[in-house]
């Protein structure tokens, strides 16, 4: 504002030694924590995936008509096929 600079002055201090090791074995225990829950993480996962399908499924499902393939309905490549499937069935 009048021409002069304002300054923070900032110190900057290693960690103590045993702030060190404290955060160490803090460390190792979130660790520990966190191997003993990923089994159940990953069974959440599996169940989500598994919802996710199952609405993809039946959103599809709902979108598709189902038409009953008769002989006789269809001309060309599509009735010879219909008679190997029908063929195949028998």
């Amino acid at each position: 504002m009048y021409g002069t600079d304002a300054m923070l002055s900032i110190e900057v201090n290693e960690p103590t030694l045993q702030r060190q090791i404290e955060d160490w074995n803090i460390n190792k225990e979130c660790l520990r924590t966190d191997l003993d829950l990923i089994e159940e993480l990953r069974e959440r996962a599996k169940i989500k995936e598994a919802t996710v399908k199952r609405r993809a499924t039946k959103r599809f499902n709902a979108k598709v008509n189902l038409e009953i393939l008769k002989k006789g309905t269809w001309s060309g490549e599509c009735e010879l096929m219909l008679e190997k499937i029908h063929d195949m069935e028998s």
